[in-house]
């Protein structure tokens, strides 16, 4: 006793002793699982840059349609407008310019490239002269520029020499100038990304994205502020109280592209003077298909793929068409069985039985005037010789009482279906 006493004292021990050990040795740690975006974010493309600016203590508004915002904006708001094109109608457009005039500070894209034969773009930065261009016309504008001029020849057939410093004042002009020309052609490369583009805004040097081989120009030189760089990616201007910041791209401050680069962070130099921030994705409301598509594509995909497997189910055949059915009446007995069984079904048995009998003592008492009580042999020998039925089969159908059982009863049904026939 004494000894399994033991025993079992030193295995609580080495437990004991083991349990501590691995404790010891266990380390803690956390792992992140990610189950991809909620719906909160789905829903709300500008979802990352609301939040950005809560942070900051800034209220933010979001809206997939102009109209209702445009009546809810008030002085000193900001309005980031991501439209699919101008916006056509004369009279948006001038709410949109007395908004401004009253202290609101509009951000919108320059996306329509300047149409040098009709002098139009877009009617509303035309109006302060903001100018789209393509570095790709330029460039091709200059190598046939290139090519074609031929070199000047004087009176006598010679070529014409360079006027003298004397006559030319630009020639003594500081040579500084010329280190400023070129450093400024340097900053027109200086990054391997073609849609990159380097911002100086109040004093700070930022890289955001825009569209790729352009660049703004101000036409008549009324901008407060620019991007300071060639090409330039940013233009700003003053209208009456308020302001107006013209940029390739808003769509970089979306949940995908806000964290890229300086797009945070311009995002908050342009808006954190202003009282509340609107951001609008389109001056018209989204239609449902792309509403769902951007917001449960796997859905739409399941669906589709449910109601293509539904309809190759429905069209598809497999194996032999099913013969049609035989056009044959069905025999006599196959309709009794059936009527039968239906008042059977219908708790009609003993009076179907009842109704048979009685229809068979009436048409022997019609044809051969005999009655069934008064005379029963000879009743029961003259319907034997009508029907193939005997004489006891005869006598048991008439005088037995009504089976319990459906099959049973069924036959006796048949049975006096066909005396009454024979008869």
């Amino acid at each position: 006793m004494k000894r399994h006493l033991w025993l079992l004292v030193a295995l609580l021990l080495v437990a004991t002793l083991t349990a501590v050990w691995l404790v010891g040795k266990l380390e803690r740690y956390t792992r992140h699982w990610d189950d991809g975006p909620t719906l909160e974010v789905l829903f709300n493309p500008w979802f990352a840059a609301q939040a950005l600016l809560q942070r900051r203590q800034q209220e933010s508004h979001r809206s997939f349609s102009l109209q209702p915002v445009l009546d809810r904006l008030a002085p000193y708001d900001a309005l980031v407008l991501l439209t699919d094109g101008p916006i056509g109608d004369p009279t948006t457009r001038q709410q949109l310019l007395d908004w401004m005039h009253g202290g609101g500070h509009l951000i919108v894209a320059a996306q329509t490239e300047w149409d040098f034969d009709n002098e139009a773009a877009d009617p509303l930065l035309d109006s302060f002269g903001v100018r789209l261009y393509s570095l790709q016309a330029d460039e091709e504008e200059a190598v046939t520029g290139d090519e074609s001029p031929q070199e000047d020849t004087g009176p006598t057939g010679q070529p014409e020499q360079e006027p003298a410093a004397a006559d030319n004042p630009e020639a003594t002009a500081d040579p500084a100038a010329g280190d400023t020309a070129e450093a400024a052609a340097q900053t027109c490369f200086f990054s391997d990304y073609n849609n990159l583009f380097l911002l100086e805004w109040q004093g700070q040097r930022l890289q955001i994205q825009g569209l790729e081989d352009y660049t703004l120009d101000d036409e008549y030189g009324e901008a407060i502020a620019s991007g300071g760089f060639w090409p330039n990616p940013l233009l700003q201007y003053r209208a009456g109280a308020g302001k107006l910041t013209v940029l390739m791209d808003p769509g970089i401050w979306r949940n995908q592209r806000i964290g890229e680069f300086d797009h945070a962070h311009l995002l908050w130099v342009l808006t954190r003077e202003d009282a509340k921030v609107w951001f609008v994705s389109s001056h018209a409301s989204e239609n449902l298909l792309a509403k769902l598509w951007r917001t449960a594509p796997y859905l739409l995909v399941g669906l589709l793929t449910l109601l293509l497997a539904w309809g190759w189910r429905r069209g598809a055949r497999f194996g032999p068409l099913q013969p049609d059915p035989d056009t044959e009446h069905r025999q006599l007995l196959e309709h009794i069985e059936a009527a039968t069984r239906f008042d059977w079904n219908h708790q009609q048995a003993e009076a179907m039985v009842d109704a048979l009998r009685e229809d068979i003592r009436q048409q022997v008492s019609r044809i051969h005037n005999l009655d069934l009580e008064q005379n029963e042999q000879r009743w029961l020998t003259l319907v034997s010789q009508c029907s193939t039925l005997s004489e006891t089969q005869i006598q048991q159908a008439m005088t037995q009482p009504p089976p319990r059982r459906e099959q049973p009863w069924t036959d006796l049904i048949a049975q006096l279906q066909t005396i009454r026939n024979a008869l």
